[in-house]
């Protein structure tokens, strides 16, 4: 099913943790966003591949809008610290990855595997 979000996001999430063919990372994601109803998920993928791009200001963006329905999300505040981070506003970085790891103590763990280290 070409057509389907979940796929697409799928895709995308892939090739963002690995941090392969980020342009057609950043396409599947979009598709996804567009066919999907629920979009969380995929604007989650999106800011990933956004961040492997060095595009911190549209990361952020895609992470505010998933933190603004969802705000318990410990993964999007978790790469939202590393934006922050990239974007030398540390002291909003400390405070995004101190909430991440309360709400999920093995995130840093799970994001070093992705090449993170915060």
């Amino acid at each position: 099913k070409p057509g389907s979000p979940t796929l697409l996001n799928g895709r995308c999430w892939t090739k963002g943790t690995r941090n392969i063919m980020l342009d057609t990372a950043l396409k599947d994601c979009t598709k996804a966003i567009e066919l999907s109803d629920d979009t969380l998920a995929a604007l989650d993928s999106r800011a990933l591949v956004w961040y492997r791009m060095g595009r911190y200001p549209e990361a952020l963006a895609d992470l505010d809008t998933v933190l603004a329905a969802n705000p318990d999300m410990a993964a999007s505040r978790y790469v939202r610290a590393a934006v922050l981070k990239a974007m030398q506003r540390d002291g909003e970085a400390a405070g995004e990855l101190a909430l991440a790891r309360r709400m999920n103590p093995t995130i840093d763990r799970q994001y070093a595997r992705y090449g993170f280290k915060m």
